[in-house]
């Protein structure tokens, strides 16, 4: 049996309502400017996806460049703009990532992009995630 060891563990933080989740607090970084947020770690979603309101934040165009279609959970389609962007935690450094951006978003996501550039390791029961920063 393979034994999997994790460099860092973070415990759920309680969301707006007051329920445990897995989220991570970033930073989304484009060209020297920066902001802080925060993002649910989500093993179902293929891409990331950030609400458009950063974007426009950090100065970033989204009327032009790439497009990409997400499918939801409710079988609705949401589209989003592509934009290469660096992302930052203070334990787990930076990484380059193709983040999508959409008005149509309720909430950040980090998802099966993200979870290629590192390793993760999720326990529900004790409501803790673990991450390794590269794969």
């Amino acid at each position: 049996m393979p034994v999997v060891t994790y460099e860092r563990e973070f415990p759920y933080p309680r969301d707006s309502s007051g329920n445990p989740f897995p989220i991570l607090p970033v930073q989304i970084e484009v060209a020297g400017d920066a902001i802080e947020t925060h993002a649910y770690l989500d093993s179902g979603a293929e891409y990331s996806l950030f609400s458009a309101a950063f974007a426009r934040v950090l100065g970033l165009d989204l009327q032009g460049g790439a497009r990409r279609t997400y499918s939801l959970a409710n079988r609705q389609r949401l589209d989003a703009t592509v934009r290469e962007v660096r992302l930052t935690h203070p334990d787990l450094g930076s990484f380059s990532l193709q983040l999508g951006f959409s008005d149509e978003t309720v909430r950040n996501l980090l998802g099966r992009d993200f979870f290629n550039l590192i390793q993760i390791g999720f326990r529900e029961q004790y409501s803790t995630f673990y991450i390794t920063p590269r794969p």
